[in-house]
């Protein structure tokens, strides 16, 4: 059980670790509707940058989760308050789920991060309308335009695959985990990619690392 610094309390268990430099975890990957692990040796070596997915994933409930980013080896948490039989029941149908989160909570996640003004669609299985857009397994989008239709940026887990980006010059960029911002982030475009982990605590989880 593991105590995380920005997220109350200790007893958390690790989920998931997601390195955003690769395509395992991406948006589509059949790892997020399915119920087998990845790797489950490697989700005992800490915050590392080794990709895992333990079946906590599948088999635990929570009512929070603590999500963390580590970018240039500087590592970041928040809490998600939320109510699950586990993450998978969550996220594999593709059904959204909102959550309520600060903007700028969401931002502390990566300092120096950059989203677009509008839209601010956060939560679980976030996605833009139109296709080639920004989406998100966890995390938050943003659009320069008062609709979520046409969203070019994304911060959270789980991103959109490389070769279905079609906004704003970012074709083909490969970031599963991180922050992407392009046509007026509030802190100019931006391709981050992080290491992501995910822990649960026994009626909480710890979600998921970015590297």
């Amino acid at each position: 059980m593991t105590s995380l610094p920005g997220c109350s309390g200790g007893g958390w268990t690790m989920v998931m670790k997601i390195d955003g430099n690769k395509t395992t975890f991406s948006y589509s990957s059949a790892y997020w509707s399915n119920m087998k692990s990845y790797s489950p040796g490697d989700g005992k070596t800490g915050l590392d940058d080794r990709e895992t997915k333990l079946a906590n994933y599948w088999s635990t409930p929570f009512k929070q989760l603590c999500v963390g980013m580590k970018v240039n080896n500087s590592v970041q948490f928040i809490p998600i308050s939320y109510f699950a039989n586990s993450l998978y029941d969550i996220l594999a149908g593709g059904k959204f789920h909102s959550t309520v989160i600060l903007r700028n909570t969401w931002k502390s996640l990566n300092v120096g991060s950059s989203l677009q003004p509008n839209c601010g669609r956060q939560g679980f299985n976030v996605v833009a309308e139109h296709n080639q857009h920004a989406r998100v397994r966890i995390g938050i989008i943003g659009n320069n335009e008062n609709s979520c239709n046409s969203a070019d940026s994304f911060l959270g887990f789980g991103a959109i695959d490389a070769n279905q980006r079609g906004y704003c010059n970012s074709r083909n960029i490969v970031n599963s985990c991180g922050n992407s911002a392009y046509c007026g982030g509030d802190n100019g475009d931006k391709e981050v990619r992080a290491m992501a982990v995910t822990y649960l605590l026994v009626n909480t989880i710890y979600t998921q690392i970015c590297v």
